[in-house]
Parts: structure tokens; C-alpha cells; sequence
């Protein structure tokens, strides 16, 4: 079953812009399709490169990301896809707590496909080392969005802080069972 989001910025956007797309979780395969509509011009959405990478602090730029847990455990895994399809994958054994490149994963599958005023970013993660079958998830989808200008914007399903903080467990707003 495919699922609709929303993402919301943390301030107000002072761009036109909307963020919103589709999750499915089949078989241990996360998909997950980002889209982001409005006045691209000042975002810094780099052209997909030849040979991504896996990179870490992707966050500190136009970054697209997923949060992950199973329901009732303290650890969690945070991705991170960046426009040109660098990507990371982190296990975290607790709130922001030991945080390491997961070794037990494969690179994603991503393509995306950029207008004037449309930017499209898809990935499949295979999830079936890290999670047994028929396993639930809790699930956090957000970006961070980077101007020309350097200025981030800070986006979420919902923002449960007084400050962005994406590791806040109360964000992970979706759950999902697995087909």
C-alpha cells in the first residue's frame, strides 16, 4: 500500500514552495518519492553525478532523508540522500546516541528527474539485513533544503521540538506494515 506525505518547513518557507510525496514498504523495500514543486531557481539541487558515492554530512546541504525504527526498540537508522545521489546510512543505538555508518546495506536504488518548476527524487532501500520479515516501522521523512544563498530550511511530516530536531521519535509520524 502506497502512503501520501506532507513535509511542513520548521519557519516559514519565504519561497513558494511545496514538499510532498509517497512511501510504500514491500517486501523489506523502502520507497520512498520526494516532490518538490515552486520557484526551484534558489535551491541548490545538484545534477545527479556519474558515480555516487556513499558520504557522510550530506545533511549539511540539500539533503533528503528517512528515519527508521522498529516499533518498542531504542535504536533507529537515519539515511541520507543527497540530489546527486551520494548517500549514507547511520545506526543509531538510542537518541542521537552512537551514531555509525550502518555496514549491513546495499546502495539504493535512487533516479531523479528535475523541471523548471518540479524537482522529482526517488530511491528504494533494501532493508531485508537490518529488519526481520513481516517487521513494522515507525518512519520520519525529511529534508533539509539548501539556497544558493547558503540558508537552510529545516523540513518534516511534523516537528514535535522547539528547534528542527529530525531525531525526535515523535516525528517518526508514519507506520508502516510491511506487504
Amino acid at each position: 500500500m502506497t502512503q501520501f506525505f506532507t513535509l511542513h518547513p520548521f519557519d516559514p518557507c519565504p519561497r513558494p514552495l511545496s514538499l510532498n510525496g509517497t512511501v510504500s514498504y514491500r517486501a523489506r523495500q523502502l520507497s520512498i518519492t520526494y516532490h518538490l514543486q515552486g520557484d526551484l531557481k534558489t535551491v541548490s539541487l545538484p545534477s545527479p553525478h556519474h558515480d555516487p558515492q556513499r558520504r557522510d554530512r550530506l545533511w549539511e546541504s540539500t539533503c533528503f532523508e528517512a528515519f527508521f525504527s522498529r516499533p518498542e526498540h531504542d535504536n533507529y537508522w537515519e539515511f541520507n540522500l543527497s540530489p546527486a545521489g551520494h548517500w549514507n546510512l547511520y545506526h543509531l543505538t538510542n537518541y542521537r546516541a552512537s551514531i555509525s555508518p550502518e555496514p549491513q546495506i546495499a546502495p539504493p536504488v535512487s533516479q531523479s528527474h528535475r523541471q523548471d518548476q518540479s524537482f522529482l527524487l526517488t530511491f528504494t532501500l533494501d532493508l531485508a539485513h537490518l529488519l526481520p520479515a513481516h517487521q513494522p516501522i515507525h518512519l520520519g521523512i525529511t529534508t533539509v533544503l539548501q539556497t544558493q544563498d547558503g540558508t537552510c530550511s529545516y523540513w518534516a511530516l511534523t516537528h514535535p521540538a522547539p528547534i528542527p530536531d529530525f531525531h525526535n521519535r515523535q516525528g517518526f509520524a508514519i507506520a508502516l506494515q510491511p506487504e
